[in-house]
């Protein structure tokens, strides 16, 4: 991950555009670290106008699970048929912008499985459900991450 890599998620909890933090707040990553000569609201805008059928949706806290190598990150599963759909049509305006993905550049992407990683910010637990009205782009620069843009649903 280099400086201005930026990645596509839902955050538990609204999160105001120019936010720093080192440590994750709670969040769903719809697309993961992308490079792209676009700016992050340009992107935004792209974005919005690319999504179809997109409104406020619940997200439906799942089981606890363990991803990642030896099975050692702590997840809960999410449902939601719209965080599907907001993924492909994600890849897809990447994909036609010729953006390098870094699952897809490293050849670790596997299915999208929707979760939200148990942090030391926090967690989500079985039964709990939260509103997802938008998603945000988040830029790396190096110690810190940036909320760059939202798009709104």
């Amino acid at each position: 991950m280099l400086p201005g890599d930026r990645l596509i998620c839902a955050f538990v909890k609204s999160q105001p555009i120019g936010s720093i933090f080192k440590d994750w707040p709670l969040h769903i990553t719809i697309v993961p670290w992308f490079r792209l000569d676009t700016s992050s609201p340009r992107l935004a805008e792209q974005l919005s106008e690319h999504y179809i059928g997109s409104n406020a949706f619940r997200v439906d806290v799942l089981k606890e699970t363990q991803f990642g190598y030896k099975k050692l990150k702590v997840v809960n599963l999410v449902a939601a048929p719209e965080l599907i759909r907001l993924e492909g049509q994600t890849r897809r305006l990447l994909h036609s912008h010729k953006a390098w993905v870094v699952d897809e550049a490293d050849k670790t992407r596997k299915g999208f499985r929707p979760h939200v990683t148990a942090l030391n910010t926090g967690r989500v637990h079985e039964g709990d459900s939260f509103e997802c009205d938008r998603l945000y782009i988040v830029s790396q620069h190096g110690d810190f991450k940036q909320i760059d843009s939202q798009i709104i649903s």
